[in-house]
């Protein structure tokens, strides 16, 4: 039976509430020893603030971090792999993380500039992982994501955070994503959501952790999230040393079926923790206290797209490329219907291509599993695709993402 500490949290109260959490749980001292050394990994995907609900607390990092030391470790390495492109050291110094950091004690170290360890695995997907060696040497390991909707995941909480959240951004693109023309996936591999779903279970199988506490206080949810979308206060904190079970609960919360969300299940197929909430023991506050209207990220239906837009639509078990791609068409309503052209965007791979060499409109094939049957179109590859970007170069329309970014397009 897991075992899920979740208490009500306002921002003035983190400190005392994670140290409540973590009593419940039978106290700090059951996970960290003495000169332990202990590698805390928070959801510092970008440089915004914690009060947007996209990143971690520093606050309840440094709560953690004082903590462990008060329970004898030696060093405390506050550890992160920013989203692909981003600059981690960056990404924590503009959150806030600089300020916990003592140089000594407590440790900001970025993952993508530090040695990997390649391991041979059996993975769903995945032969083959390179983990960070400090995960790899830590003593403990302490697992510190935000609760949050995520538009290709359902959810992204703490099996999440330790898969994508520890990769290079080499393996963020070809190893998670697996951005390239590939084969489709087959239909028994699809029953387990996209290779992204997959991935995430092969590479947080294969990595410690001893503990995980959910910021809960901001969350994110709406089109976008986890990095844009809609800000929600949810106001608390979640602790397990059950991986599998403390993300039950946070989908639960969130507006999901823990069994429903690909990575999840995937995980808890694995033997990596219970998700039945029927046989987790919540203690503290009930999860029928938290109770949020939430607007889902992951989001299939085509209501809102463009009206010049024609989706063909052939996806069945895995629809992670309908969502990330609707996402994108909603986004750029507006621009794309200014566009004098018609659009037809193909994704799945359940879906007769009958088009004619003459016909003149645009053809896109959105994910690899559409690409299978590419012919005389353009190509947006993934499983799933991981960018906007990516998808308004297709169409030729970059210009559409530059001014979302709010950058330069005359250069």
């Amino acid at each position: 039976m897991g075992k899920v500490a979740l208490l009500k949290c306002k921002p003035n109260q983190i400190k005392e509430k994670v140290h409540k959490a973590l009593d419940l749980l039978g106290g700090i001292s059951e996970y960290v020893k003495k000169d332990d050394m202990v590698v805390i990994k928070p959801n510092v995907l970008c440089a915004q603030d914690h009060e947007t609900g996209a990143t971690t607390s520093p606050v309840l990092v440094k709560a953690v971090a004082d903590m462990c030391l008060n329970a004898g470790a030696e060093k405390v390495i506050v550890a992160e792999s920013s989203n692909w492109g981003i600059d981690s050291m960056e990404a924590m110094k503009e959150c806030g993380y600089d300020k916990i950091a003592d140089g000594e004690k407590i440790v900001l170290m970025d993952l993508k500039k530090g040695e990997f360890v390649k391991k041979d695995i059996d993975g769903l997907v995945l032969k083959s992982i390179n983990i960070p060696k400090v995960l790899c040497d830590a003593d403990v390991v302490i697992n510190c994501p935000v609760l949050k909707a995520h538009t290709m995941t359902k959810v992204t909480i703490g099996i999440k955070n330790l898969s994508v959240g520890i990769s290079s951004d080499e393996d963020k693109q070809h190893s998670l994503h697996r951005i390239g023309l590939y084969p489709p996936l087959s239909d028994e591999m699809e029953k387990n959501g996209s290779w992204l779903d997959q991935a995430i279970c092969d590479i947080n199988s294969n990595t410690n952790t001893t503990l995980t506490v959910v910021d809960g206080i901001y969350g994110l949810h709406g089109k976008g999230a986890p990095l844009f979308g809609d800000k929600i206060n949810t106001n608390l904190i979640m602790a397990s040393d059950d991986r599998v079970s403390i993300d039950s609960v946070g989908s639960k919360i969130l507006g999901h079926d823990a069994m429903e969300v690909h990575h999840i299940r995937n995980s808890y197929n694995r033997g990596m923790g219970e998700i039945d909430l029927d046989k987790i023991e919540v203690v503290g506050d009930k999860i029928s206290d938290f109770k949020f209207d939430i607007n889902q990220s992951y989001n299939t239906s085509l209501n809102g797209i463009p009206s010049n837009v024609t989706v063909i639509n052939g996806c069945k078990n895995c629809k992670a490329c309908l969502s990330t791609m609707t996402y994108v068409l909603s986004r750029h309503k507006d621009e794309i219907e200014k566009m004098n052209i018609h659009i037809n965007v193909y994704v799945g791979k359940y879906f007769e291509d009958k088009k004619l060499p003459s016909d003149r409109r645009m053809h896109i094939y959105y994910g690899n599993c559409a690409g299978s049957h590419i012919y005389g179109g353009g190509f947006v590859p993934g499983c799933p695709p991981r960018s906007r970007r990516q998808f308004i170069q297709s169409i030729g329309a970059l210009d559409i993402y530059k001014q979302d970014e709010g950058l330069d397009t005359d250069r």
